[in-house]
């Protein structure tokens, strides 16, 4: 039985919003994030698009994905997939973090 738990959010590219994702330090089960990229409330699709992950951490560092990190970043079926990795959780508090096209 996996306990893994997969986080779905929808980010619109016309809507300035801020999306909460919840995951606990150290915590390997709690970091998989899924994200629907729309455009106007369509589907945006995203298998053209190079990609970037930056996250800032509470205590002002920062961790950097690209899209050659497959591990931790990568396109399925039209969505954006984001495993934070041990660093990106090392840290309790509040980050911030932005996706790049």
């Amino acid at each position: 039985m996996s306990l893994e738990f997969e986080q779905q959010i929808t980010l619109d590219l016309t809507v300035q919003k801020v999306q909460n994702v919840h995951c606990s330090e150290d915590d390997k089960n709690s970091r998989n994030i899924v994200i629907q990229l729309t455009d106007k409330g369509k589907p945006y699709n995203v298998s053209d698009e190079k990609l970037y992950f930056k996250l800032t951490k509470p205590d002002g560092n920062y961790v950097y994905i690209d899209e050659d990190d497959t591990e931790h970043l990568y396109k399925e079926n039209g969505k954006i997939v984001i495993i934070l990795s041990d660093q990106a959780t090392a840290v309790g508090g509040i980050c911030k973090a932005e996706i790049q096209l």
